[in-house]
Protein backbone atom coordinates (compact mmCIF):
# COMPACT_ATOMS: atom_id res chain seq x y z
CA UNK A 1 0.00 0.00 0.00
CA UNK A 2 2.90 2.30 0.67
CA UNK A 3 4.08 2.04 -2.96
CA UNK A 4 0.59 2.90 -4.20
CA UNK A 5 0.60 6.08 -2.12
CA UNK A 6 4.06 6.94 -3.47
CA UNK A 7 2.93 6.46 -7.08
CA UNK A 8 -0.19 8.47 -6.37
CA UNK A 9 1.96 11.31 -5.03
CA UNK A 10 4.24 11.20 -8.05
CA UNK A 11 1.24 11.27 -10.38
CA UNK A 12 -0.25 14.15 -8.40
CA UNK A 13 2.99 16.14 -8.63
CA UNK A 14 3.29 15.35 -12.35
CA UNK A 15 -0.28 16.57 -12.94
CA UNK A 16 0.45 19.78 -11.02
CA UNK A 17 3.58 20.35 -13.10
CA UNK A 18 1.66 19.71 -16.34
CA UNK A 19 -1.09 22.14 -15.29
CA UNK A 20 1.46 24.77 -14.36
CA UNK A 21 3.30 24.34 -17.67
CA UNK A 22 0.02 24.68 -19.58
CA UNK A 23 -0.82 27.86 -17.65
CA UNK A 24 2.67 29.25 -18.25
CA UNK A 25 2.42 28.44 -21.97
CA UNK A 26 -0.95 30.17 -22.21
CA UNK A 27 0.45 33.21 -20.36
CA UNK A 28 3.46 33.41 -22.69
CA UNK A 29 1.25 33.07 -25.77
CA UNK A 30 -1.03 35.86 -24.48
CA UNK A 31 1.95 38.14 -23.85
CA UNK A 32 3.34 37.47 -27.33
CA UNK A 33 -0.04 38.22 -28.90
CA UNK A 34 -0.26 41.50 -26.97
CA UNK A 35 3.26 42.46 -28.05
CA UNK A 36 2.45 41.65 -31.67
CA UNK A 37 -0.66 43.82 -31.48
CA UNK A 38 1.27 46.76 -30.02
CA UNK A 39 4.02 46.35 -32.59
CA UNK A 40 1.48 46.23 -35.43
CA UNK A 41 -0.18 49.47 -34.27
CA UNK A 42 3.19 51.17 -33.79
CA UNK A 43 4.31 50.19 -37.28
CA UNK A 44 0.98 51.37 -38.69
CA UNK A 45 1.31 54.72 -36.89
CA UNK A 46 4.89 55.06 -38.15
CA UNK A 47 3.77 54.32 -41.70
CA UNK A 48 0.97 56.91 -41.47
CA UNK A 49 3.44 59.43 -40.04
CA UNK A 50 5.91 58.80 -42.84
CA UNK A 51 3.19 59.16 -45.49
CA UNK A 52 2.06 62.45 -43.94
CA UNK A 53 5.65 63.69 -43.68
CA UNK A 54 6.35 62.87 -47.32
CA UNK A 55 3.13 64.52 -48.43
CA UNK A 56 4.02 67.70 -46.52
CA UNK A 57 7.47 67.63 -48.06
CA UNK A 58 5.99 67.32 -51.55
CA UNK A 59 3.62 70.23 -50.98
CA UNK A 60 6.44 72.46 -49.72
CA UNK A 61 8.75 71.67 -52.63
CA UNK A 62 6.25 71.87 -55.41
Amino acid sequence: MHEYCKEDTVEFVAERIERRLAETKADIEARIAAMETRLTWRLFAFWIGQAAFLRIGESLSG
